[in-house]
């Protein structure tokens, strides 16, 4: 049995998730937070990051289908229900276009919604005190 490799591929992607969330700098940016601002950043932006993970790894949306039998025809709705399956619906409803589909699914979604994690992860809410 071999490594092939996507399978390489994916053990170096949580390697340097590894290395990232681990960091010294991370961790202190994390400290910087109250409890509540933390865990609400961290809940979002974690479940928005597994959204994306999913997009990618689930193949449980009407394109799948498309590819296994050559029809986007008799999918079962269930392959509606996932995080791919509601992003090529949107997507293809949209565009009309298989392949303009698969790039906007499964690349450039998983792309922007990683970016918008990162960025409600990253930055620390700024309030703004008023005086009374």
């Amino acid at each position: 049995m071999e490594i092939e490799k996507r399978e390489w591929a994916l053990a170096i992607s949580f390697a340097v998730l590894g290395i990232i969330f681990a960091s010294r700098n991370w961790i202190l940016l994390l400290n910087k937070l109250n409890p509540y601002q933390g865990f609400l950043k961290q809940v979002i932006g974690m479940t928005l990051i597994f959204f994306a993970f999913f997009v990618i790894f689930n193949w449980t949306s009407p394109y799948i289908n498309q590819v296994t039998t050559g029809s986007l025809d008799g999918a079962s709705k269930i392959f509606y229900f996932s995080e791919d399956g509601v992003l090529w619906t949107f997507w293809y409803n949209l565009t009309k276009s298989i392949d303009l589909s698969i790039v906007l699914t499964y690349v450039l979604s998983p792309f922007l919604i990683v970016l918008l994690a990162s960025l409600l992860i990253r930055d620390k809410p700024k309030f703004i005190a008023h005086e009374s």
